[in-house]
């Protein structure tokens, strides 16, 4: 009994962990995409690495949107400079 509820639940966490990797990888997507316009200027000069090796391709956004939903010091380094040079990019985070 305890360990068929336990594969029940195992199951069930399992389908949770796959739908966030899979909204978390459209929300890296969707970040990499409006971050890399080539228009817009963003203010990294105070964050430890260049805004490439954050957003530069799907797997970096990826990784550091795990950062931001872990709250791994992402306020002053990740999201300010994104947000500082456009607003609607607090949607996102």
């Amino acid at each position: 009994l305890i360990i068929a509820g336990m594969a029940v639940t195992i199951r069930t966490v399992m389908w949770v962990v796959v739908l966030l990797c899979f909204v978390i990888w459209v929300f890296a997507v969707t970040v990499t995409i409006a971050v890399n316009d080539g228009v817009t200027k963003y203010n990294y000069s105070n964050s430890f690495w260049k805004m490439d090796d954050y957003w530069g391709s799907v797997l970096a956004s990826v990784c550091t949107l795990f950062q931001v939903l872990t709250r791994d010091k992402w306020s002053g380094s990740l999201v300010w400079p994104l947000v500082e040079a456009n607003n609607a990019m607090i949607v996102f985070f």
